[in-house]
């Protein structure tokens, strides 16, 4: 009779594995989103042991604590692990796509995508964040294809319908990408604004080399001139900001001196000296929407309605593209500007009369997350509760900054 063995696996004896405190370390720091520590305590209850149903489970969550971290290599050999001791994790084969696509892995990417899309073939998030990899690559039909699949499959995906409007957008699609984008602004994608800001830039490339022939802004600008209320003045805009003529301080003497004469002469009522100006400002630069509140004051002074109509509606689309931008409360959400002229007209005249906001007279200037803002301080005219409103100076900086754009004159 062969005599009865002693057990010894800590499991069988009612002991925890080694690993085990480490494990839970981990996940507590996890959910206390210090992803450093949860590195640390998952690589800990490896090394030391932990019962094997429980292994695949402590590479998923080192590997997303490496991915939070932006080790993306890390987390790429920590989620293959995982998918190695659990073939069958949709999820850990989905994670492992997007840390390959992160660290521009393209072709691993997809081959991690689609083993989650063998085992279930339903997955909408396998499907978006494969259409993230597809348009990376440049490849828009698959893109499209997975895209509009994982739609279909979750209407209430953002990330599918945030991706689905860079498809577009990337095939010229731009009604349907402008579609997408309030898809997935009403889904809770929380980035519809810069997402739009990207959109209208890619758009605005489009007009200018598209449809066999390259136009400059100043193209768009003489098609805008007699009817600016049907013209694409976004478009316009961000092409005069990639223009080597692009001047958002307007600190060229010559226009600087023109700008500032006009604007004594309308402060003295000098109606006649002001078109005189006014004129020669907008002849070297069209886009100065101060210039054109001038001319407007001076024709309708001088009895000469006609001649205000078309600066009032070109002033008033450039100030409504700025108004649609964004929202102007946040860092995420800025209006959109080209100048400071467009600031200090847009609070003039959709801040006031639109908003209810009153300007304070305070500006300053803040850098979030890699981008150019000035904020300024306002107040509610009906509660005088005070607050912030924000503009993205992101084209004028780069203006700057690529040497086609001058700082502005001191004095």
């Amino acid at each position: 009779m062969t005599p009865f063995k002693r057990i010894t696996h800590p499991f069988m004896k009612g002991e925890q594995f080694p690993g085990e405190g480490h494990f839970q370390g981990g996940k507590a720091a996890r959910d206390a989103a210090d992803f450093s520590q949860a590195a640390q305590e998952f690589e800990q209850a490896i090394a030391l042991g932990l019962d094997p149903a429980q292994m695949s489970e402590a590479y998923s969550y080192l590997g997303e604590a490496y991915f939070q971290l932006n080790e993306t290599e890390q987390a790429i050999h920590a989620y293959t692990r995982s998918v190695e001791l659990d073939p069958q994790s949709r999820k850990d084969w989905n994670n492992l796509g997007v840390a390959c696509w992160w660290a521009g892995k393209f072709d691993e990417a997809v081959q991690a995508h689609q083993q989650a899309l063998r085992i279930d073939p339903d997955d909408a998030n396998a499907y978006a964040d494969l259409g993230a990899v597809y348009l990376s690559m440049n490849q828009l039909r698959q893109a499209l294809e997975v895209l509009e699949k994982s739609t279909r499959l979750n209407p209430n995906l953002p990330v599918a319908h945030s991706n689905l409007a860079l498809a577009y957008a990337a095939e010229g699609r731009f009604e349907d990408s402008y579609a997408s984008i309030s898809n997935a602004a009403s889904t809770g994608y929380r980035d519809a604004y810069p997402l739009k800001f990207q959109i209208d830039l890619m758009k605005t490339m489009h007009v200018l080399q598209g449809e066999g022939r390259k136009r400059s802004w100043l193209d768009l600008l003489d098609e805008a001139k007699p009817e600016p209320d049907h013209a694409d003045m976004t478009s316009l805009r961000y092409a005069y900001a990639r223009s080597d003529e692009y001047d958002p301080y307007y600190a060229e003497r010559g226009i600087y001196l023109a700008i500032r004469e006009t604007r004594e002469a309308a402060e003295s009522g000098d109606w006649h000296t002001t078109i005189k100006s006014a004129s020669q400002v907008l002849a070297m630069n069209y886009m100065h929407l101060g210039t054109h509140l001038h001319i407007i004051k001076a024709y309708l002074e001088t009895g000469e309605k006609e001649k205000a109509i078309p600066h009032q509606h070109f002033l008033r689309t450039c100030l409504r593209s700025v108004h649609q931008s964004g929202d102007g409360q946040s860092y995420r959400t800025a209006y959109i500007v080209i100048s400071l002229d467009e600031e200090y007209m847009f609070l003039n005249f959709i801040g006031g009369p639109v908003l209810g906001l009153e300007y304070q007279g305070q500006r300053r200037f803040a850098e979030h997350d890699g981008h150019g803002f000035d904020v300024f301080e306002v107040h509610q005219a009906k509660t005088g509760q005070k607050g912030e409103i924000y503009f993205n100076i992101d084209l004028i900086r780069k203006g700057v900054a690529d040497g086609r754009a001058r700082e502005p004159q001191q004095g």
